[in-house]
């Protein structure tokens, strides 16, 4: 699954191979393996800093 996040700033965030992406009240959180580093990871942001996110299935 491939994300992108849009943030309020006007900023866009992108992530490949996300597993588990989880949306509550407050935060989306999901895992993502970083391209740069060659690791897994795990990421949290807080809702009222995205004005929106887009998931592909790949």
């Amino acid at each position: 699954m491939e994300l992108a996040i849009y943030f309020n700033n006007g900023n866009v965030a992108y992530f490949k191979e996300v597993k588990g992406f989880e949306e509550t009240k407050n935060e989306i959180k999901f895992a993502y393996f970083g391209q740069a580093s060659q690791l897994d990871r795990q990421a949290k942001f807080l809702i009222e800093n995205i004005a929106g996110w887009s998931l592909s299935e790949k």
